[in-house]
């Protein structure tokens, strides 16, 4: 089964689908500080009322999809407000990262460029 999950103004943000809460985001959506993935208090809350057992994040730009229990999920993740909703965040080191393009620790995808002189 299928239940679309909404925002409290109506858009939908994601899909609750069998048991997984579905949603596709693009990578300038994940949190910053601390690097993680956060989701509205009532999008939680609504989604375990449709069944959502298990929390999928797929990252349309990377290809890289992130995955955890809602049971993990509640008992790691730290509540904040920064003027849109109540919203649920959990740091990245709880995720599990499954596909894509990822950057190792210290790799950069920068390029240094020369001058011409």
């Amino acid at each position: 089964m299928r239940t679309p999950m909404r925002t409290t103004d109506g858009r939908i943000v994601a899909t609750v689908i069998d048991d997984l809460l579905h949603k596709r985001v693009e990578s300038k959506h994940m949190l910053l500080k601390p690097l993680g993935w956060a989701f509205d208090v009532t999008l939680i809350k609504d989604a375990v009322k449709a069944g959502a057992s298990r929390i999928e994040v797929v990252v349309s730009d990377t290809g890289i999809t992130y995955s955890v229990s809602v049971s993990l999920f509640l008992s790691k993740a730290f509540s904040f407000d920064r003027h849109f909703n109540p919203q649920l965040g959990l740091r990245l080191e709880h995720w599990t990262v499954t596909g894509g393009e990822r950057l190792q620790v210290g790799q950069t995808d920068a390029i240094q460029l020369g001058l011409p002189l």
